[in-house]
Formats: C-alpha cells, structure tokens, sequence
C-alpha cells in the first residue's frame, strides 16, 4: 500500500519522464484529483474509476450494534458505550 506522499512521488517520476512536469505540478495535480474525490463522496456520490476501482460513500451512522442507537459514542473493540464526562 502506497501512502499519499509515495503516490505523489511517483506520479512525479512518470509526469517528469513523459511530460516534463515538475514534482510541484505533479503534486498539484494528485491532490486536486485525490480531493476531488473526497468531496464527491462527501456529497454521497459514487466515483467509479476504470481500471481503479468504484468508491461508494457509505453512511456510518447506520451501522448497527446491539443496545447501541447509532451515533453513540462506544469502544471499537467491545462495541460497549463510551461515557462523556
């Protein structure tokens, strides 16, 4: 798994040996694109990239818990509710 900055990296490599764009550019353009991305999700739409992969928002104040009404704070690991003090 490549992290942002590795993906970047190598979007930098192939832009500069195909394009001739600086790793500035390059940079610019991954995050604008990786923004994108989020911010079409955010709205609750799916963004579909052939080759990639589909992503599909998913709204996780629905997943469900025993006794647990969704957005109640709680442990991952027990799925016991977490009390605010």
């Amino acid at each position: 798994m490549a992290t942002k900055t590795e993906l970047i990296e190598r979007v930098a490599n192939k832009a500069k040996d195909n394009l001739g764009l600086t790793k500035k550019v390059a940079s610019d353009i991954a995050n604008d694109l990786l923004d994108s991305i989020v911010e079409t999700l955010l709205k609750g739409e799916t963004v579909s990239l052939h080759g990639l992969g589909k992503f599909i928002p998913k709204d996780k104040t629905l997943i469900s818990y025993p006794g647990i009404r969704p957005g109640v704070p709680r442990d991952p690991s027990t799925g016991i509710k977490k009390v605010r003090k």
